[in-house]
């Protein structure tokens, strides 16, 4: 078994805390965030760059025409505005906390990965000397139901 090292640190308990407490500063300064079910996403169109873009085109046509438009296409118009403002003011926030989700991600799948590899190399050891170290067996009762576990199904390939 190759030697794998992907991570090694740590992380204490007062870092955590004040991580956390950050985050939720960071979400009382956005109280308007929504969060949407995979379901409700569906019933909302998705605009895309080039929808925000002709978006903003049509309040620029009501605020440079106003005399052909209606009180209540003002207001639209204004609303349109803002919310193409909010959405360019996200985007750099968003783009930051999805990478740093990312690197949080990556660096669990690390951390779980270097500690299931070395498992996997002291388990081996466990299996040799069952027999002249009485109860160490017990340590490796979850190694072993992972392993005896039925094998995954292939993905079905068309």
């Amino acid at each position: 078994m190759t030697k794998q090292d992907l991570i090694s640190a740590d992380l204490s308990p007062e870092t955590v805390g004040q991580i956390r407490k950050l985050l939720l500063e960071i979400n009382s300064m956005l109280p308007f965030l929504v969060a949407f079910s995979a379901g409700e996403r569906l019933r909302y169109l998705k605009a895309g760059p080039e929808a925000v873009e002709a978006s903003s085109d049509i309040a620029n046509a009501v605020l440079d025409r106003p005399e052909h438009f209606s009180p209540a296409s003002h207001e639209d118009a204004a609303e349109i505005r803002r919310d193409v403002a909010l959405a360019r003011a996200l985007a750099p926030v968003a783009q930051a906390v999805n990478s740093l989700a990312e690197s949080l991600a990556d660096t669990i799948f690390a951390a779980e990965s270097d500690a299931f590899r070395r498992a996997t190399k002291l388990y081996a050891q466990i299996q040799t000397i069952t027999n002249e170290v009485p109860g160490i067996d017990q340590y490796a009762a979850g190694m072993r139901a992972y392993y005896d576990r039925s094998p995954r199904k292939p993905a079905a390939t068309e």
